[in-house]
C-alpha cells in the first residue's frame, strides 16, 4: 500500500499532466523523480504522528494528531503542485486532480 501510494500516485499525476496538460513537457524523467520525492516528503508528518499515537493512550488525541497530519500532507501537496496544475491543466481538470490528491 505504501509503495503504491509513494510511487503510483506521482506516476499517475505526471501521466495525467502529460496526457491532458498543454504546458512544458521537457525533462519528464527528472520531473517524475521530483514528483516521487515530493509525494514521499509529504508523508514526513506521519512519522511523528505514528510515534505519538503509539505512546499516547487517549483516542481523541490520536485522532487529532492523525487529522493534523493528513491536513498538513494535503496542504503540502496542494501548494507544491498547484502552480504545475495551474499552468498545464484547464480549470475543471485542475480541480479533479486536486480532488484525487485529497481523496487518496
Amino acid at each position: 500500500m505504501l509503495y503504491g501510494l509513494g510511487f503510483g500516485m506521482p506516476v499517475l499525476i505526471k501521466f495525467l499532466l502529460n496526457l491532458y496538460g498543454h504546458g512544458n513537457k521537457t525533462n519528464d524523467a527528472k520531473s517524475l523523480l521530483s514528483a516521487i520525492g515530493i509525494y514521499g516528503y509529504s508523508f514526513t508528518s506521519m512519522i511523528l504522528t505514528a510515534f505519538l499515537c503509539g505512546c499516547l493512550r487517549w483516542e481523541w488525541v490520536q485522532w487529532i494528531l492523525i487529522t493534523y497530519s493528513g491536513i498538513t500532507s494535503i496542504g503540502f501537496l496542494w501548494t507544491t503542485y498547484w502552480e504545475d496544475f495551474k499552468e498545464n491543466l484547464e480549470t475543471k481538470l485542475r480541480w479533479i486532480a486536486v480532488g484525487v490528491i485529497c481523496a487518496v
